[in-house]
């Protein structure tokens, strides 16, 4: 019960904050890479390595 009373006490500072849109922003956007980097991984997995890395040495997003 203390987590939940304390997840609702953030939740309503982060709104305040108005940064509660930003985290869920983050959120969906590092699940959206991660579903990527895994369909990559899993189906393409020479290109997997390749893309990584081009990924890590440059500021572009690889091209699938």
């Amino acid at each position: 019960r203390s987590k939940i009373v304390g997840k609702q006490s953030l939740n309503k500072s982060l709104i305040k904050n108005g940064t509660v849109t930003k985290i869920v922003i983050r959120l969906i956007q590092f699940r959206l890479t991660n579903e990527l980097v895994h369909h990559i991984h899993v189906h393409h997995t020479t290109e997997y390595n390749y893309y990584h890395h081009h990924y890590q040495t440059s500021t572009e997003s690889p091209t699938i």
